[in-house]
């Protein structure tokens, strides 16, 4: 028999949980139980479901079971699955009935949600005496990771000396020049190392560690951290911090791995606003396309003003501003279920509502969602929530669509951070969007090397077959020809078409009296036009191009991500005395091939990608054949050198080209970053000596072959490496 109602609200008045609540408030929780009569060894509670109720025990005996075995035997009065009524959390034991049976009292969650929405205190009580709990359970992996603490009694330990800090964002957690007395462990959220110069040079998610150098022997912080979006630390002690042999050895690994990561630490999960950006935006269909993605990669949360209104069983609950009753709940709600999920895909409300500002301060990034053809706004209008906040455009295109176009305008207008092409009927575009937004993209950065660079297209082969997908492509020189061939077409056969143009030398050297250059460079414009098309331009790409110039005017880098794509590359590709410099608008900038000053732009890459896999193909990598056996004096004539190679007989001189000369000078400068690359990138593709000479495009084929064998190699050994297919799927 059931016990009489008021013993349930005796009962209740007595679980610390509840003892805080007024006697109303206990009296309509009382009306939400059910009572449940379980038999002897009838289970309850199955360990690894989600949790979708709590229990009170009042008659009888429950047993408790991890794994199989029973740890713990509840008496009459015991609280039983009480985080379930804040998140659902997979059940962590097996629950069931004693030898003499039991009798519960049961309160789903969704009954509780709907009682809280009329009694706020309720959500505040529970929540307050499960805070606790809830931060012991947020702590205690990290705790295992970063200290060792593997029993009750050590992370105990470790939690009373973790004092906890929550960060909105754009809030400082620590300026440079402070005192470096502490270190924090991030638990939730996502926080930026930024220099003395205020750029970013690290990210650190959930698990990272920031403020290491109070424990290496810095008196004062180097950096600033700041929080990118809502975040809760921890601090410890650098004393005793720096005392434990795990927790050293773990940030000695830390420091060496962030660098080759570009500088990411610990989980750092997507947290996304969608927004419309136009009228008839398919704002429902990209957001649920791209959780669709993000759930394959950790636990995704979809949000909307809808789903919040449903959840707690009342219109207008999303809309609750600071001063409403229901606004503590919906916050320590919201909190409970951004703690639990890596990913959050939050759908904003199509104006300047409550939900949509909420939306805002919850995001780390804001994607700003338009169809192509729709009138492009006078400006970008979003809210102040928004200010600080890093923005995206998706620009959605007609199924059959082969190319952009006009996004130039859009742009100018909304001036976003980076721009997206999807076709909701195309899984690649999707595909292309999610990792990016999820920080799982694949950048690919190419070198120069003039023929020799032709590898890169055997790289693209090799990562196709192994299903390595493309997202990004930075190129200079040659690399920005091959680059930007493939994000036009997006198909490799199409690249080695482009080989085969390139590799007619009629189609490139026109011969001309060399005041400016050997060339005129008549027919090396014509055939980029040929390649790329005349009007196509960088931000109308698939996936998108960057590539890199140099400027003999400014000596300062030029980077090309607009414009046209032909012009783009032809500048990048301006061997400095062998095609002729590529005049900029406006006429004041004289540019030439990006190789004079970066020939291999992996760090532009890994700036712009932040997250995400970095893999740079330098053709540089092989002892070019023009410095091999070479014979000369400290003053060379030409007519020795053309008798030399006419006469069988005499004196031998063998001296590099004027060609091949040029060709090497221009990527001298820029040695350091060739060598360097290791530090931006995930893996560095470098190939083995060639033959091929700088300027024989026509040896394409056999160029393209030695790159695909020793990129099959290198890619194969690279993803037996763990952790390394970060872009695909987890797998259980």
């Amino acid at each position: 028999m059931a016990p009489a109602p008021h013993d349930l609200r005796q009962l209740l008045a007595e679980v610390p949980l509840f003892s805080g609540l007024s006697g109303s408030d206990v009296g309509a929780l009382a009306e939400r139980f059910v009572p449940v009569e379980l038999a002897a060894g009838e289970l309850l509670i199955r360990q690894g479901e989600p949790g979708e109720f709590m229990c009170l025990l009042a008659t009888g005996e429950l047993v408790v079971s991890v794994d199989g075995a029973a740890v713990d035997r509840l008496q009459p009065g015991a609280v039983v699955g009480e985080m379930a009524l804040l998140t659902t959390p997979e059940r962590s034991a097996t629950v069931s009935a004693g030898p003499s049976g039991a009798l519960v009292w049961r309160l789903d969650r969704v009954d509780f949600e709907h009682l809280a929405a009329g009694h706020p205190a309720l959500l505040e009580a529970v929540h307050e005496v499960a805070r606790p709990r809830l931060e012991r359970a947020q702590l205690a992996p990290l705790l295992a990771d970063r200290f060792g603490a593997t029993n009750g009694a050590e992370v105990s330990q470790w939690h009373a000396l973790a004092r906890w800090r929550r960060l909105g964002r754009g809030e400082v957690l620590y300026r440079a020049g402070d005192p470096a007395t502490e270190v924090f462990l991030v638990v939730s959220g996502r926080l930026e190392v930024r220099d003395g110069s205020g750029q970013r040079s690290r990210v650190a998610g959930r698990g990272a560690v920031v403020g290491e150098s109070a424990v290496v022997g810095a008196g004062t912080r180097q950096h600033e951290v700041v929080a990118s979006r809502e975040s809760d630390v921890v601090a410890f002690p650098a004393a005793v911090a720096g005392a434990s042999a795990r927790f050293m050895s773990r940030l000695a690994a830390d420091l060496v791995a962030g660098a080759a990561q570009g500088g990411v630490a610990g989980t750092v999960g997507a947290h996304v606003a969608f927004l419309p950006a136009a009228d008839g935006a398919p704002v429902a269909e990209v957001a649920g396309a791209v959780a669709q993605r993000l759930r394959a990669w950790g636990p995704t949360l979809v949000l909307s003003s809808r789903t919040v209104d449903e959840r707690f069983g009342r219109e207008g609950v999303s809309q609750a501003g600071t001063s409403d009753n229901i606004a503590p709940a919906l916050a320590m709600w919201l909190d409970a279920q951004l703690r639990a999920h890596e990913h959050v895909v939050l759908m904003a409300d199509p104006g300047p509502t409550q939900w949509t500002a909420r939306c805002l301060r919850l995001a780390d990034t804001a994607v700003l969602v338009a169809p192509a053809s729709a009138p492009v706004p006078p400006e970008r209008r979003l809210p102040a929530a928004a200010a600080d906040l890093p923005v995206d455009l998706v620009l959605v295109h007609p199924d059959g669509t082969k190319r952009p176009r006009g996004t130039a305008p859009w742009l100018e207008a909304l001036r976003p951070r980076a721009h997206h092409h999807v076709r909701l009927g195309e899984p690649r575009d999707l595909d292309r969007l999610a990792r990016r937004l999820a920080g799982r993209a694949i950048g690919l950065a190419l070198s120069g090397g003039g023929a020799r660079g032709y590898t890169h297209i055997g790289l693209l082969k090799a990562l196709e077959e192994r299903g390595v997908p493309v997202d990004v492509v930075y190129g200079t020189s040659m690399g920005a020809v091959i680059g930007a061939g493939y994000s036009v077409s997006v198909d490799v056969p199409e690249v080695y078409r482009l080989a085969a143009m390139f590799g007619d030398r009629k189609r490139l050297m026109d011969k001309t009296l060399p005041l400016v250059a050997l060339t005129r460079s008549r027919k090396v414009n014509e055939t980029l036009r040929s390649l790329y098309g005349e009007d196509t331009t960088i931000e109308d790409l698939w996936v998108p191009f960057t590539c890199v110039s140099a400027s003999l005017t400014h000596a300062e880098l030029r980077v090309h991500d607009r414009g046209p794509v032909w012009r783009a590359v032809r500048a990048s590709a301006a061997i400095p005395g062998v095609f002729t410099p590529v005049l900029a608008e406006g006429g004041s900038d004289v540019l030439v091939d990006g190789g004079v000053i970066n020939s291999l732009p992996v760090d532009l890459l890994r700036s712009f990608l932040g997250q995400g896999v970095v893999i740079a193909s330098n053709a540089y990598g092989g002892k070019a054949p023009e410095e091999e056996r070479l014979s000369f004096g400290d003053d060379v004539s030409g007519w020795a050198v053309l008798r030399s190679k006419v006469v069988p007989f005499g004196r031998r001189v063998k001296a590099p080209s004027l060609l091949s000369t040029l060709m090497r000078a221009t990527s001298l400068a820029s040695k350091s970053v060739l060598d360097d690359a290791s530090r931006y990138a995930d893996l560095v593709v470098t190939y083995p000596s060639s033959t091929v000479r700088s300027l024989e495009f026509d040896h394409y084929e056999e160029t393209i072959a030695a790159g695909y064998r020793h990129a099959v190699e290198a890619i194969a050994a690279w993803l037996e490496k763990p952790g390394a297919a970060t872009w695909l799927p987890a797998v259980d």
